[in-house]
């Protein structure tokens, strides 16, 4: 599945890989947090009144760990952590343990 894919690659942070390769790869999933489009299967399987928050939280996950890469860090790593808490606790979901 998708999420399973972008979840396997964000944990295969550029260990084998360099960098700019790792990048271009996740790039490449077809759910990649990078506001593209959802595949057609997990799409049909979110509750339309869903997908947006659903969007929201791959998003912020993606740029927890990328926003930073290049540069010098800032505070937006924890704004995208902060982001995601705030729509877990909206619906009502438990956030996971650290």
């Amino acid at each position: 599945m998708a999420i399973n894919d972008l979840i396997a690659h964000l944990n295969n942070y550029p260990e084998n890989y360099t960098l700019g390769e790792w990048e271009k790869m996740g790039a490449l999933l077809p759910l990649n947090g990078r506001g593209d489009d959802l595949p057609t299967d997990l799409s049909q399987s979110i509750p339309s009144k869903d997908i947006d928050d659903f969007c929201q939280i791959v998003d912020s996950a993606v740029e927890v760990g990328i926003v930073d890469l290049y540069g010098a860090p800032t505070d937006l790593p924890v704004k995208f952590i902060e982001k995601m808490s705030s729509i877990l606790r909206r619906n009502n979901i438990d956030l996971p343990r650290v």
